[in-house]
C-alpha cells in the first residue's frame, strides 16, 4: 500500500453530534424536566415537543424545541 495506512475511526454516541437535534438528555436539560419525564411523555404521546423516532433514538428538532422554550438560536447553543 503507497501513503500513510488508513486509521480506524470508532463511532459511538457520545462522539457522533447532529446539531440540528436534541437528545433527550440535552432537551431535559434545558427544559429543567427529568429525562424521565421526557421519555414518559413521548412514550404517552403527550410531548409537546415534536420527535423523530429512529430505531431506539429519540430525537427532537432543535428549532421547533428552541421555539417552545424561547430560547433564541445564540441561547440554545
Amino acid at each position: 500500500m503507497i501513503g500513510p495506512s488508513p486509521t480506524t475511526a470508532t463511532w459511538s454516541r457520545q462522539n457522533v453530534h447532529n446539531p440540528a437535534v436534541y437528545t433527550a438528555e440535552e432537551l431535559a436539560e434545558l427544559a429543567g424536566v427529568s429525562t424521565w419525564s421526557i421519555y414518559q411523555a413521548v412514550k404517552a404521546e403527550e410531548s409537546p415537543f415534536p420527535f423523530l423516532k429512529i430505531g431506539r433514538r429519540i430525537l427532537f428538532p432543535k428549532a421547533p424545541a428552541d421555539r417552545l422554550l424561547g430560547l433564541s438560536t445564540e441561547e440554545a447553543q
